[in-house]
């Protein structure tokens, strides 16, 4: 399975869709850039805190990465499908199986690295950041990283799972646009649990 990967990585050039993660992870950045610099000079407004721009983070990191992955797929299985290109690797002496299982395996670890890795420089240009220019309402404890640290990994690992789900509707009725839709979808049904879940934590405290 690991051959396959690496043939399936070296076809469909990795280093294109390390530079989309790049780019991706400087959209992010730019985007909290822009809401601490407005929280700082709007009088209006106070500071955003720590609690509030590592929730943002979350939601921009997994949107942005599940909406990613659904593209992959598209790319990488259903694509295929609709060209029939996917039929010269069924003539290999590999089961159907074990070709679709590596490729959405392939998906599935893209996404947990790319996030990990979005995660971990999202978050310490945050801290540099305020370090420096005092962007964020307090000082920076580890304690906060402990709650974001817990949110982070459940987002990865739910990411990875949830990242399959595209495929299977758009798999249905072999469509690019049904999939990246249908993880539209998903990442709106995330955020109303969520929301949920934070709702019901507020209220028991309360």
């Amino acid at each position: 399975m690991m051959q396959l990967m690496r043939l399936e990585l070296k076809k469909y050039k990795l280093q294109y869709h390390i530079i989309g993660v790049i780019i991706a992870i400087l959209l992010i950045m730019a985007f909290i850039t822009i809401s601490l610099v407005d929280s700082m000079t709007d009088p209006t407004q106070t500071k955003d805190t720590y609690e509030s721009t590592f929730m943002a983070i979350n939601l921009l990191i997994t949107v942005i990465f599940l909406v990613y992955s659904s593209v992959l797929i598209s790319k990488i299985v259903i694509s295929e499908y609709n060209n029939k290109t996917i039929m010269i690797l069924f003539c290999y002496p590999v089961s159907r199986k074990k070709l679709m299982i590596t490729k959405l395996l392939m998906v599935s670890i893209f996404t947990i690295i790319a996030m990990t890795i979005s995660y971990l420089c999202c978050t310490l240009y945050l801290i540099v950041m305020d370090y420096y220019f005092d962007m964020v309402q307090g000082t920076f404890n580890r304690s906060y990283l402990n709650p974001y640290i817990l949110e982070a990994v459940t987002s990865i690992v739910m990411s990875g799972v949830l990242s399959l789900i595209p495929f299977v509707i758009g798999m249905q009725k072999k469509s690019v646009p049904i999939t990246i839709v249908s993880s539209l979808l998903v990442i709106f049904l995330r955020q109303v649990i969520i929301t949920k879940i934070w709702n019901t934590e507020k209220l028991c405290r309360n």
